[in-house]
């Protein structure tokens, strides 16, 4: 059973390449380059994210009273 799923998976994988629409090699570039800018974007985002919470951390003593719920959703 486990080789015929391992056939099966190889077989459907070059059926579905050999029948898969060909595309400009330019506009794959294109389309590369604007998801390698949303992803650069999104890691912007979380380096932004992470220094808010690197503060937080930093001014939390991690004992006592508690913070008001503010100071989290400012991180959210």
């Amino acid at each position: 059973m486990a080789k015929w799923l391992t056939w099966w998976a190889l077989v459907s994988r070059r059926f579905v390449f050999a029948n898969a629409p060909r595309v400009d090699a330019g506009d794959m570039r294109q389309r590369a380059l604007a998801k390698l800018n949303d992803v650069d974007q999104k890691i912007g985002q979380l380096r932004q994210i992470r220094q808010g919470l690197e503060a937080l951390v930093d001014r939390c003593p991690g004992q006592g009273a508690g913070y008001s719920t503010n100071l989290m959703n400012k991180t959210e």
